[in-house]
C-alpha cells in the first residue's frame, strides 16, 4: 500500500510538473482586467493595433525623468500596475503609465523594477481623440447670458420657457441673423447639449462670470500675487506640469517644465520648455509686484477642493477668471471683419507650508475665438467661425532651489 501511494505521488508530480512547463511553453491564453485603468491585457496579442506591456516588480520603486542613475523621480510605481513599453534601451526601460489623476506620464525606469511576463493591450491615449461629451461641431459663435435671470425658450415664439439661464451660461448662437430671438444650443444639466431659443438682448460677445464675480482685481491680488496667477510659481522654484490640449478635434499630450530664480526683491527670471519642442526654451522676466489688470476683468471664488493623488491629498483654494477679450475689428468695403478671443481659466493653488509659499498644481483653461463678418448697412452677421482651445495641466513634480 505504501508502495503504491508512492508511485501515486511521483505519478502526481510528474503530471503537475509536465502540466506547469506545458502552460509555459505552449502559453495559455490569459487575461487581466486592470481596476486603475480600465483596460484589459492579454498575455497574447489579439490585434496588430495592441503594444507591449510588462507589470511592476517593486512596489514604491520610482519612474526617472532621464535614463542615468542620478536622474530626477518623477513618479512612484505600485506593484503589479501595468506599464506600457515605449523602448528598451538596456539597463534602463522608457514606459508610459497611465494615472487617473495625472494623466499620461512618460519616463524611465531601470529593467529591474519589471516583471519579464509580456501583456498587450490597447496603447494608452488612444481613446483621446476629443473632450468627452464636446458636442464639438455644435459650439460655434459663443456667447455669455448678462441678464441674472434668461429665459431659454422651446421655440422662436418665445412664448413657452423651457429653462431659465443665468448671468455667466454659455450658449452657441446658431443664426445671429434671426430677429429679436436666436436659436441656440447650451450645456442642460446632464451635461448635454440642448437646443432652444434666447432674446439677444441677454447676450453678450464679452465673457462673463456667474454668481459672485469680482472685477475689483486689487482685491485679487491682496490674496494671490499676480504672477502666481499668470506663471504657476512665484518665488525661486522647479515645476513641471503634465498637459493635454484640445483644438477643436485635435488632441495633444505634452510635458511643461519652468525654473524660476528671484533676481531681486522685484524681480523674478523664468525659463520654461515644453515637450512638444524641448529646445524651444522660452524666458521670460516678470515684476513680481506688478498689478496686471488688463490680463484679468473679473473672477470669482469657487468652494476649496481637495485633490487626491497617488500618493498625496492636495488641499487647493479654487479662483476662477475670465481674461479681458482681446477684439480686433477691421472695415473694408463696409464690411466689418471681428475676431473676438475670450478665455476662462480655473486655477487650482494650494500652499506648501514647510517653504511658505503658493504654487498652482492645476490650471484649466478654455478659449474662444470667434470670427465673423458683418455688413455694416444691413447688420447682417455671416461667416462665423469659432476655435476652441482647452488645455489642462497638472503638476507631477516640484523642489524648491
Amino acid at each position: 500500500m505504501t508502495v503504491n501511494r508512492t508511485i501515486f505521488f511521483l505519478a502526481f508530480s510528474i503530471t503537475s510538473l509536465f502540466f506547469q512547463l506545458f502552460c509555459q511553453d505552449t502559453g495559455l491564453r490569459k487575461s487581466i482586467v486592470d481596476d486603475r485603468t480600465g483596460q484589459t491585457y492579454n498575455n497574447f496579442r489579439s490585434d496588430s493595433t495592441q503594444v507591449l506591456f510588462y507589470q511592476v516588480l517593486v512596489q514604491n520603486d520610482f519612474l526617472y525623468d532621464a535614463p542615468k542613475n542620478n536622474a530626477e523621480a518623477v513618479y512612484t510605481l505600485d506593484s503589479d500596475m501595468f506599464v506600457q513599453i515605449v523602448e528598451d534601451g538596456g539597463s534602463f526601460i522608457r514606459i508610459k503609465i497611465l494615472d487617473k489623476f495625472h494623466g499620461i506620464i512618460e519616463g524611465w525606469v531601470r529593467s529591474g523594477t519589471l516583471r519579464k511576463i509580456k501583456y498587450y493591450g490597447r496603447p494608452f491615449g488612444e481613446k483621446n481623440e476629443k473632450p468627452a461629451g464636446s458636442d464639438i461641431d455644435l459650439k460655434k459663435n459663443p456667447h455669455w447670458i448678462m441678464s441674472a435671470s434668461a429665459a431659454v425658450y422651446a421655440d422662436s415664439s418665445a412664448a413657452v420657457p423651457a429653462g431659465i439661464l443665468t448671468t455667466g451660461d454659455l450658449v452657441f448662437v446658431t443664426d445671429l441673423s434671426a430677429g429679436d430671438v436666436c436659436p441656440v444650443h447650451y450645456k442642460g444639466s446632464e451635461g448635454t447639449m440642448n437646443s432652444g431659443f434666447v432674446k439677444k438682448a441677454d447676450l453678450s460677445e464679452i465673457a462673463l462670470l456667474g454668481g459672485e464675480a469680482s472685477t475689483d482685481i486689487k482685491a485679487l491680488y491682496d490674496i494671490f500675487n499676480p504672477i502666481i496667477l499668470k506663471y504657476d510659481l512665484d518665488r525661486s522654484g522647479f515645476i513641471s506640469f503634465k498637459g493635454i490640449s484640445f483644438k477643436n478635434k485635435d488632441v495633444n499630450e505634452f510635458t511643461e517644465d519652468r525654473l524660476c530664480k528671484e533676481q531681486s526683491e522685484d524681480t523674478l527670471k523664468y525659463r520654461y520648455s515644453v515637450s512638444s519642442n524641448i529646445h524651444d526654451i522660452k524666458k521670460v522676466t516678470a515684476v513680481r509686484n506688478s498689478e496686471d489688470n488688463l490680463q484679468i476683468s473679473m473672477y470669482r471664488f469657487l468652494p476649496d477642493e481637495n485633490i487626491l493623488t497617488s500618493r498625496d491629498t492636495i488641499k487647493c483654494r479654487v479662483v476662477e477668471t475670465a481674461s479681458v477679450p482681446r477684439i480686433a475689428r477691421i472695415i473694408v468695403e463696409g464690411i466689418e471683419e471681428s475676431e473676438i478671443r475670450n478665455s476662462i481659466t480655473k486655477i487650482h493653488i494650494t500652499y506648501i507650508e514647510k517653504e511658505k509659499m503658493h504654487i498652482v498644481f492645476q490650471r484649466e483653461t478654455d478659449t474662444y475665438i470667434y470670427r465673423y463678418r458683418k455688413d455694416i448697412s444691413s447688420g447682417l452677421i455671416f461667416d462665423t467661425h469659432t476655435d476652441i482651445e482647452k488645455t489642462v495641466k497638472r503638476m507631477v513634480a516640484f523642489r524648491k532651489h
